[in-house]
């Protein structure tokens, strides 16, 4: 199973997971099971009818909701249900589930949107299937699930970066992305990582990482037709200051015999989600390794002239890395 989205705890960071899924019919639309209703319906009044529902119709979501991502035991134990219902008591969950289902109400333009990614997804990388896609109530324990045959969006991760409740559990620098707006990004970069999980013979050191995770957001943000700044969600004096500065990160990355690291705080301080990275100052933005690796895949392909596919079925990151020239062109 895998969500959305750096290597086991690492690889959590990196991609998500490789795995294959069923497919939804007609790509170019996205009809959202709202699994979420149900589970509102039985959390808030208990409800008998949407207990049965959780048993049958939505047993596949409601088994990676309590065993995969609340993991609170198993679908199978004696009182899981009592133990589901008490796990969402908390008063601040109980208001955010509120304020979801108010927000949410109608989801039609996240299912357009979605039918729009998953079309031009097919065009591009058309060995990736599309899996049947749910919404759901995650307390805030992940974004986006995906399973063999579902996709899970955690509703309760994307009420938007003002959102009051989300101030007692998060920094403003993870609140940025926690927007309706970024669904259809996740998503896509879930389902391409988990196709193209990260191939654990090679070294997981900062080239190799840098190249995997800035390939996915490249190609991710080709099939969006967007530009990397929207993908990474950079602002315009962040993007900025990575292009005024590229030359110099890339030296200091050199200089520091960091380019083949696998020291963990290492490759953590240049790809998780941070205020900034510590090397950098505070001007600088996190995920300076993401947005690397993805100039030297770019790079890669303006050298080449390849497809978005042929791109990703490359499966040695060191070669994209050597046959980008990057280095020769900035340094």
């Amino acid at each position: 199973m895998k969500t959305c989205g750096l290597l086991a705890t690492l690889l959590l960071l990196l991609s998500l997971c490789s795995c294959h899924f069923g497919g939804q019919g007609d790509d170019s639309k996205v009809n959202i099971i709202r699994f979420d209703k149900t589970q509102y319906e039985y959390i808030e009044f208990n409800s008998f009818d949407a207990t049965q529902r959780m048993k049958s119709d939505y047993y596949p979501m409601t088994k990676l909701l309590v065993e995969n991502i609340l993991e609170i035991g198993s679908i199978a134990d004696d009182g899981i249900q009592v133990k589901f219902r008490e796990y969402y008591s908390d008063s601040l969950l109980m208001q955010l589930m509120d304020d979801v289902e108010s927000k949410f109400e109608d989801i039609s333009t996240i299912e357009a949107d979605l039918g729009k990614a998953f079309k031009s997804l097919g065009e591009e990388l058309p060995d990736v299937a599309i899996p049947q896609v749910y919404a759901q109530l995650s307390a805030l324990n992940e974004s986006i699930i995906v399973s063999d045959t579902l996709l899970g969006i955690s509703l309760d991760k994307y009420m938007g970066a003002d959102y009051p409740l989300y101030k007692f559990f998060y920094y403003s620098y993870q609140r940025k992305s926690m927007s309706p707006d970024r669904i259809d990004n996740d998503c896509l970069v879930s389902l391409i990582g988990s196709d193209y999980p990260y191939d654990l013979e090679q070294t997981p050191n900062l080239c190799n990482l840098m190249v995997h995770l800035g390939r996915l957001h490249y190609v991710t943000a080709k099939v969006l037709g967007v530009d990397l700044q929207e993908q990474l969600d950079y602002t315009d004096n962040e993007w900025q200051w990575c292009v005024d500065n590229e030359r110099d990160i890339f030296r200091f990355i050199i200089e520091n015999n960091q380019l083949y690291s696998t020291d963990f705080m290492v490759l953590r301080k240049y790809l998780k989600p941070s205020p900034y990275v510590q090397y950098f100052g505070k001007q600088s933005p996190s995920r300076l390794g993401v947005w690397i690796g993805a100039r030297i895949v770019e790079a890669y392909v303006k050298r080449n002239n390849i497809p978005l596919r042929d791109l990703m079925d490359m499966g040695n990151y060191g070669a994209i890395f050597a046959n980008s020239h990057y280095l020769n062109a900035i340094v």
